[in-house]
Order: C-alpha cells, then structure tokens, then sequence
C-alpha cells in the first residue's frame, strides 16, 4: 500500500488534530496528503502546522502497520476513493469516516439494496431462529444484509444470509488486524473470496475492542442500510458490574431515525414488552406471522406508490457530496 494511504491512517487516526482540522486539511490537500505535507502544509495558520508535523513523523511506524494489512488481504478505502460507499457520504455527511479497512469486496458497501438486521446479545432461540430467516429472506431476494457481527442476533443475521445463498457485511468494533478480527476473518476466507463476505472497520487496525468503538459502529450500521429490522430489542439500559449500559441495538434504532432509516420492529409474543417499547419510540411494530408475511409486510412498507422499492434511491452516483462545512472529500 502506497505511502498516500499511510498518512490518511495518520489523519484518521491521531486525536491531535481536530475533527474540523481533519475536514480543512482534506479540502486543501487537492494534490494528495503526501503532496501537501510536502509542500509544507499550505493554507494552514502556523498554530495547526505545529500541532500536525508531529503526527507525520509517525509515517514509518504506520508502514509496518499498512505491510501487515496487505499481507492479511486487508484493503483501505478513503473518503476519496470510489470505492468508498455514498450512502455514508450523503447520510453522515462531515461525520462520515475518513477511512475505512475492509477485508472482502468493498463493492458489497455500494449495492443498490441493503438492509440491517440487528438484535440483543442475549436472545432466545426463538428470535435467533427469526433473525436467520430474515435474513435468508431478504438475502434470497438480492438484499446485502449488514449487521454489527456481535453474538447473538447479529451473528444469526450474518449466518441466514449466508443460508440464503446472499452477501454480508460485518461492522466490527475493533481493528482488522486486531486477534478477534483475524479470526473471524479466518473462519470465513472462504467466503470473503467468493466476494459474500465483507467485514469492515473504521478504527486504527491494531486497536483491540472499546465500548465507545461499539458505540462509533452503530452509525455505520444505520448508514450503510436502506432500513433497519429490530429482532430482539432487549432491555434500553443494564445493569453491568456497578454501571448502567445502555444497549447498542438501541444506539442503533436511534441512529437509523436519524438518519431517516425505516425502523421496523417485530412483534414479540406478550411476555417481551421491550420491542413495542422501540416500536412506540422509534419505529413501526411488525405482527410476527407463520409463514414470511411479515418480510413481505415490510417488503410493502418500503415501496412507494408507484411500486418502486425506495431502496434504489440510495443507488452510487459517483459524485462528490459537501457536508455542513462545505467540504468535498
């Protein structure tokens, strides 16, 4: 990987710049990073300059880290690249990543249809037996279903898709060159190379799992999808040792509003309130049926009047998208 990539890493990743630091940089730096450094930072107040030389002097040290991604099949995305997916371009805006690493085909991130299927850790066979046949569903009608890869909901979803003879995407909350990425990675070479499996990360490749990591990924999970279907909510907030955590699948539900995702929620028999709860807050209660009504449901819920799926509406055009601080990147 060439040196250009190196210092997007460095940018990337580096807390010494700020985020609107990070933005002026990349409108400044037309001719590439490595060009601008060259030419010693132009357009920059001396203040800033200070700060970044520091920051480029790591460019050794992060060429064993890009040697290492190659080796492991690794690729890198910048926000520059064509690769790079224009669903969280026009969704996350300024916030959108500036690099992404991905192990697998980085094409799966600009499908025209995508949906997310998330969950609780914690589920029941019940609703981990619902997640792999919606999964496999929408995967059988050419949906690339994107989920967080946590156990539970998540990785039911990922294997459905799988069973359905369709395509993945897996936001993992931790490097890729991280040991728990590797391995999953690892467990699925096989299907990585048949281009059904894509595991990506926007996190510095050697960095080992956060919760505020778990956190990062929830908006590109919502990004990446056209809508969002909730298996199993679980409770909004637990108690772990002494602290209240609050849970990711409902960060997410969050996120996709935002973003103005469709947010649909199953149906849980009566003994399980907290799925009507998200419903009520968040998005729209789907009855649970015997057969695959309720994706068809679903299916109808996302068709306008004309009987075009809205889901092509977020199809790749190619162009460039300006964020809040009128920035192209």
């Amino acid at each position: 990987m060439g040196n250009e990539l190196i210092y997007w890493s460095l940018l990337a990743h580096t807390n010494e710049i700020k985020r609107k630091t990070k933005l002026q940089i990349l409108g400044l730096a037309e001719a590439g990073l490595k060009n601008f450094i060259d030419a010693g930072l132009p357009g920059l107040d001396s203040a800033s300059r200070k700060k970044i030389r520091p920051v480029w002097e790591e460019a050794k040290k992060e060429a064993l880290v890009f040697s290492d991604l190659g080796r492991q099949g690794i690729s890198a995305v910048t926000a520059r690249d064509t690769a790079y997916p224009e669903r969280l371009r026009l969704s996350l805006e300024d916030q959108a990543p500036l690099l992404l690493y991905a192990a697998g085909n980085p094409s799966l991130m600009s499908v025209e249809r995508t949906v997310a299927i998330i969950g609780a850790r914690d589920a029941i066979p019940f609703t981990l037996a619902l997640a792999g046949h919606a999964a496999a569903f929408f995967a059988r009608l050419g949906y690339v279903v994107v989920s967080g890869y946590a156990r539970g909901i998540d990785r039911a979803a990922f294997d459905g898709s799988l069973a359905g003879g369709g395509e993945t995407i897996a936001i993992l909350p931790h490097g890729l060159l991280d040991k728990s990425s590797l391995a999953a990675i690892g467990r699925h070479t096989g299907t990585i190379t048949s281009g059904q499996v894509l595991f990506i990360s926007e996190v510095h490749p050697r960095a080992p799992w956060q919760p505020g990591f778990a956190i990062m990924r929830n908006r590109l999970i919502a990004g990446l999808a056209d809508f969002v279907i909730v298996i199993h909510a679980g409770p909004k907030s637990i108690l772990r040792q002494g602290r209240q955590t609050n849970s990711g699948t409902w960060q997410a539900a969050e996120c996709a509003q935002k973003l103005g995702r469709e947010v649909f929620v199953l149906d849980l028999p009566e003994d399980d309130t907290t799925n009507r709860a998200m419903a009520e807050e968040l998005g729209r209660l789907i009855p649970i049926t015997k057969d695959e009504g309720m994706f068809r449901l679903i299916l109808e819920e996302i068709r306008d009047p004309s009987g075009k799926d809205q889901t092509t509406d977020n199809r790749i055009t190619g162009r460039h998208v300006q964020g809040s601080l009128g920035l192209r990147f």
